[in-house]
């Protein structure tokens, strides 16, 4: 790390009214407020979860309901099926272009009572095919991303251990109820959740590509970038895309909203492009004190990933522009220990499914950064989730590899 080093010997007679009221235009233009989200609006941020990790997503939270258990009357008999759900894969709907397909495998024991028939207790599995659509819904954090199974196209029931007078008794209401009310008793499934109380987004749609789904977002910084990709073919895990123009501009508003840090400097980005791994950060340097001046540097270096984050990690400077009187100053100490970095990493991790901050279905997750990179104004980032199983010893264990709904992926 470079020795911060500034040489502000010299006293200005009096306050630099142009820089000041050039600082104070950048001010008000960074905080200014953007408004609700236009109609016609365009992403800055633009997240696609695979289908396995969907289906994985969906799993882990039934699997954390437990059962579903009901009580059907019919004219000859009383059922009490309990329902659980082992395993479900998810595909592309042929019925509902707005929907996924899944397919679940049941497991469930049904307690029968019919009369002179008698009573007892039998084992079943069933097969259900469904579609389920999705929907993004804003909460006083965060945007969530929600599953609601609906529409059954077809039920396979398998009972053993039936006398043939009973299945023709209990089989066909207990196929009916499958097909007519479980659905039903299924809640929305929270699927993901995007943005923090600190980087709030202003509207999120989401819609089905192939077997997962891509999710569009609008942040709240001003004058936002725009994120136009197209879809992505991915076999698991998730790819992230955010606008590096969005990025700074939010870096920029928490900057000018700390105000003046060490010697009265505050560190402005005002540009970034980024070539694969390769970056150069233009950053303005504002002297707010005294006199007053403003001094531009190119900052250039590599994104790398570090300790499950996405860093700055900066290696030459080119100095640019100056107001008169200028003094000369470190831009690495604002970048590698000051606002500018924190900030920026944290509006990197806007695009990231924020599932990381809470548990989901009653084991922790992990968001595990894979690497980034820069196309074109758009920052990728390509990762996955890892589930942890709560244990004893307070670590955990990963189960990225098996499906919490407790069978492989076919």
């Amino acid at each position: 790390m470079f020795i911060l080093s500034f040489l502000l010997l010299l006293p200005g007679c009096g306050k630099n009214k142009a820089v000041y009221r050039a600082y104070d235009e950048a001010r008000a233009a960074a905080l200014a407020d953007p408004g609700p989200a236009p109609g016609s609006w365009k992403p800055d941020v633009k997240v696609q979860l695979s289908g396995k990790l969907v289906d994985e997503l969906i799993s882990v939270v039934l699997a954390e309901r437990g059962e579903f258990t009901e009580e059907i009357k019919v004219s000859a008999a009383t059922l009490k099926p309990q329902v659980v759900v082992e395993s479900l894969v998810v595909g592309e709907s042929e019925a509902c272009k707005t929907c996924l397909a899944i397919d679940m495998d049941l497991s469930g024991t049904l307690d029968w009572s019919a009369g002179v028939l008698g009573s007892g207790e039998v084992d079943y599995t069933a097969r259900v095919a469904l579609d389920a659509s999705f929907e993004a819904k804003k909460g006083p954090k965060r945007w969530k991303v929600f599953a609601k199974p609906r529409d059954v196209r077809s039920v396979r029931l398998s009972v053993s251990g039936w006398s043939g007078a009973v299945k023709n008794v209990a089989e066909a209401p207990l196929k009916k109820w499958l097909d007519e009310n479980f659905v039903s008793k299924i809640q929305p499934i929270e699927v993901a959740a995007f943005g923090t109380e600190s980087i709030p987004l202003r509207a999120m749609r989401v819609r089905p590509v192939r077997k997962g789904l891509a999710i569009e977002m609008l942040s709240s910084v001003p004058n936002p970038g725009r994120v136009a990709v197209p879809d992505a073919q991915i076999k698991g895990g998730f790819i992230a895309w955010v606008s590096s123009d969005s990025v700074v501009r939010y870096a920029a508003a928490e900057a000018f909203e700390m105000g003046p840090q060490d010697y009265d400097i505050v560190g402005e980005p005002r540009g970034l492009s980024v070539d694969k791994q390769r970056f150069v950060l233009d950053l303005r340097l504002w002297k707010v004190g005294g006199a007053g001046w403003w001094r531009d540097y190119s900052v250039l270096g590599k994104l790398g990933v570090r300790k499950k984050a996405i860093k700055l990690l900066a290696d030459d400077v080119q100095e640019g522009e100056k107001s008169k009187g200028a003094a000369m100053a470190d831009p690495l100490y604002f970048l590698g220990e000051g606002i500018v970095a924190r900030k920026m990493e944290e509006a990197f991790a806007v695009s990231l499914p924020n599932i990381i901050q809470q548990k989901v279905g009653g084991m922790a997750t992990l968001t595990r950064i894979g690497g980034v990179r820069g196309v074109g104004d758009v920052l990728e980032v390509n990762g996955r989730i890892e589930f942890i199983e709560p244990s004893s010893g307070g670590r955990g264990k990963s189960k990225s590899k098996k499906r919490p709904g407790g069978k492989q992926r076919p």
